[in-house]
C-alpha cells in the first residue's frame, strides 16, 4: 500500500482546547468612551459658557429695563392726561361758578354807563379794555362822538347761563337802563319885559313861549347776553354784548294734581272741630310758637305776624281718616298792621282722637 499525500488531521479535542484558550472580547455596550480634554479646550469651553451667560443676562436686563421704562412712561403719560383733564374740568367748572355772574354784573355797570363828553367816553373805553380778551379792538364798536346824551344803568338781574362749549358760555342778564338826551323844546316861561302902559314904559313879568334845551329820558328793559371765557383763573369777555327783548311773564294754565284720592267730605260736627283745630294751629303759628310742635310735623312759624282769619276753606276726607284742606289764611304784620294772605294746602289726620298736621304746602 502506498502512502497518502493528505496532511495528517489534528485530533478534534485538541482544536476544542485551543478554541477555549482563544477568548473573543465583546465590547461593553454601557461603557462610555473617555476622551481626555486639554487645558486649552477647557478654557475655551468655560469662556464661551460665561460669555453666553453674561450676554443672556444683559439681554434680559435690557429687555426688562425697556419694559419698565415703557410702563413708567405710560403711567406718567396717564397721570399727565388725568392732571390735564382735571385742570380742564376746573376751567370748565369755573364757567358755572357764581364768580362769572359777579364778573358779568361788574362788566355791565361799566359797559352800560355812558357819560357825556369826549373825555368821559375815552375814559370809559380804557376802563372796558381789561374786561375783554387780548387784542380785542373795542374802539371799533364803541363810537359815540355823534351821540349828545348819556346812558345810565338801573337794576341788573341774572337770568341764565347758556353753555356753548367747554371754553365759552353766554350769560344772560335782564338790565334796566335809561337814555337821557337834550332836545329843543318849546316851553312857557315867565320873563320880564318892558311894556308901554298909558304912555309910559314899565317893566312887567309876562308869560312867553321860549325854546330851551330840555333833557329827555327814555327807560329801557332788555336782555343783555355776554359771551364769557376762562383760563381757569379768571374771566374775559369774548365779544361785545348783544341786546334782545325778553318777556319773562307768560299766560299759563295750571291745575294742581291731587296726591290723595278723596272720597267724601267731613260731617257738620267734624267741620266744626276742624275749624277749631285750624284756628288754634294758626294762632300758635304766630303767637304760641312752643305749642306748634304738638299740632304739626312742620314746626316753622311766622312770629312777626298775627293771625286774623281763615277764608275759602275746602276740606275733603279719605276712607282711612286722612283730611286735606285748601284755604286762604289772613295775617297782619304786628308792628305796621300790613295785611298779607297765603294760600295753603294742608294734610292732617286724627291721632288718638286729636287732629295733627302731617304736611303743609
Amino acid at each position: 500500500m502506498g502512502k497518502s499525500n493528505e496532511a495528517p488531521k489534528e485530533p478534534f479535542f485538541k482544536k476544542i482546547k485551543e478554541m477555549k484558550k482563544t477568548k473573543v472580547k465583546k465590547p461593553k455596550s454601557n461603557q462610555l468612551l473617555h476622551v481626555p480634554l486639554s487645558r486649552a479646550k477647557w478654557r475655551r469651553v468655560t469662556s464661551v459658557t460665561l460669555t453666553g451667560m453674561v450676554t443672556l443676562s444683559l439681554f434680559f436686563n435690557v429687555y426688562y429695563f425697556n419694559k419698565y421704562q415703557k410702563i413708567r412712561n405710560d403711567v406718567k403719560k396717564a397721570n399727565e392726561t388725568l392732571e390735564q383733564s382735571i385742570k380742564d374740568k376746573q376751567k370748565d367748572d369755573l364757567l358755572v361758578q357764581n364768580g362769572a355772574v359777579v364778573f358779568g354784573q361788574k362788566f355791565l355797570k361799566d359797559y352800560i354807563n355812558l357819560a357825556q363828553g369826549k373825555e368821559n367816553q375815552e375814559k370809559r373805553v380804557a376802563n372796558l379794555k381789561p374786561y375783554f380778551i387780548e387784542d380785542f379792538n373795542i374802539q371799533q364798536f364803541e363810537e359815540y362822538k355823534d351821540f349828545a346824551g348819556e346812558r345810565k344803568i338801573g337794576n341788573i338781574s341774572y337770568i341764565q347761563r347758556e353753555r356753548i362749549n367747554s371754553k365759552l358760555a353766554n350769560y344772560h342778564f335782564l338790565v334796566e337802563y335809561s337814555i337821557v338826551t337834550n332836545g329843543k323844546q318849546k316851553v312857557k316861561e315867565k320873563v320880564k319885559e318892558k311894556v308901554n302902559e298909558n304912555g309910559q314904559e314899565v317893566e312887567k313879568e309876562v308869560e312867553k313861549e321860549v325854546e330851551k334845551d330840555v333833557p329827555k329820558e327814555v327807560k329801557r328793559l332788555n336782555e343783555v347776553i355776554i359771551p364769557l371765557t376762562t383760563d381757569g383763573k379768571g374771566y374775559a369777555v369774548v365779544d361785545i354784548p348783544t341786546l334782545k327783548d325778553r318777556k319773562l311773564d307768560s299766560a299759563i294754565t295750571y291745575k294742581a294734581k291731587d296726591d290723595l284720592q278723596f272720597t267724601s267730605t267731613p260731617t257738620a260736627d267734624e267741620n266744626k272741630k276742624i275749624d277749631e283745630f285750624l284756628n288754634d294751629y294758626f294762632k300758635a303759628f304766630t303767637e304760641n310758637v312752643e305749642q306748634i310742635k304738638y299740632l304739626s310735623n312742620d314746626t316753622q312759624t311766622l312770629k312777626d305776624y298775627k293771625f286774623t282769619k281763615i277764608e275759602n276753606k275746602k276740606v275733603s276726607k279719605t276712607d282711612d281718616n286722612k283730611y286735606f284742606a285748601q284755604l286762604t289764611v289772613l295775617f297782619n304784620e304786628k308792628e305796621t298792621g300790613l295785611p298779607i294772605s297765603q294760600n295753603l294746602e294742608i294734610e292732617f289726620e286724627k291721632q288718638s282722637g286729636d287732629f295733627h298736621i302731617t304736611a303743609i304746602k
